[in-house]
């Protein structure tokens, strides 16, 4: 072999043996890969909300999960991002569910009152749901969510309005019971309420109770047309003390005011209370020829 073959191939080993030095060093200093694990707690609990099926309320798991949520965020198990990431899923898989046992509820002919009170706890819970990394609630960030939820509150507030209604059918006053009557029929016809088919018809009764209520008032106040009782009346109730010719004057009124309200569907004839009255005023007037009463009798 000749001398310039052997000092090329000489300086071609030398290239090569610095080229695998250069090599070896360079993956020796290179830092290890930064190598990031998914954080098991939160890939756990994202398995249980995935996994949620519709036992509500047999096995509540949405406060279950959000126990176990907010205890593993307290111990630093998952952090704040995270807990907020876990919270936007609870929501999305959870509010359908609801929604579902919800309508289930609306949709039969009576309505149970410990579910109603236990879907508006849950609601209100829905409600206030907030991420841990700004100050708005997690149905802030879903629209669509944020709607169902509201269709389930108005629900649960006709509800209540209603059940307020048929519980107080004593007399007030005649605006209170015309509210009370126009309130109770737009209720009576309103989905999915007038599923509930008891309850319809108490608040299509309402009218009825509210006339009798009504009625019985204006029959005790014209009885009260009576100096011993009218004395005992207002000893004990100083604050609607009038004289004797302004509370007749006040109850003829109020006799005026029952006959021409007509959303009662039978009022009855108050000729005769109007004639009682008449005769115990003219009575009285005929007998004391100054007669007031200003918070007893003098």
């Amino acid at each position: 072999m000749s001398k310039p073959i052997k000092i090329v191939i000489l300086i071609v080993a030398i290239i090569a043996s610095v080229s695998a030095v250069l090599l070896f060093a360079k993956t020796q200093a290179q830092p290890p890969i930064d190598m990031h694990f998914p954080n098991s707690h939160k890939l756990a609990l994202e398995q249980d909300i995935k996994s949620m099926n519709e036992a509500f309320p047999n096995e509540d798991f949405f406060s279950l999960i959000v126990s176990e949520m907010e205890f593993q965020t307290k111990e630093g198990l998952i952090d704040t991002l995270q807990r907020d990431s876990v919270a936007d899923l609870l929501m999305i898989q959870y509010v359908p569910i609801f929604r579902k046992y919800c309508w289930k509820c609306f949709e039969t002919q009576e309505w149970d009152a410990n579910s109603m009170a236990a879907i508006e706890n849950r609601v209100r819970v829905l409600q206030s749901f907030k991420h841990l990394q700004s100050s708005s609630t997690v149905l802030d960030k879903y629209e669509a969510l944020s709607n169902r939820v509201d269709t389930i509150v108005r629900v649960v507030d006709d509800y209540n309005t209603a059940i307020n209604l048929v519980r107080h059918t004593g007399f007030v006053s005649a605006n209170n019971s015309r509210n009370a009557v126009s309130k109770a029929n737009e209720l009576k016809n309103k989905y999915p309420l007038r599923n509930y088919t008891s309850l319809v018809g108490q608040l299509d009764s309402l009218r009825y109770q509210l006339e009798r209520g009504h009625y019985q008032w204006l029959s005790s106040r014209v009885d009260m047309l009576d100096l011993d009782k009218l004395h005992n009346y207002w000893r004990n109730n100083p604050k609607d003390s009038l004289s004797f010719e302004s509370f007749c004057l006040s109850l003829n009124n109020s006799l005026n005011e029952y006959e021409n309200a007509s959303f009662y569907p039978n009022r009855r004839d108050v000729s005769g209370l109007r004639k009682s009255l008449l005769d115990r005023r003219n009575d009285a007037k005929s007998k004391y020829f100054t007669f007031r009463i200003n918070g007893r009798i003098r």
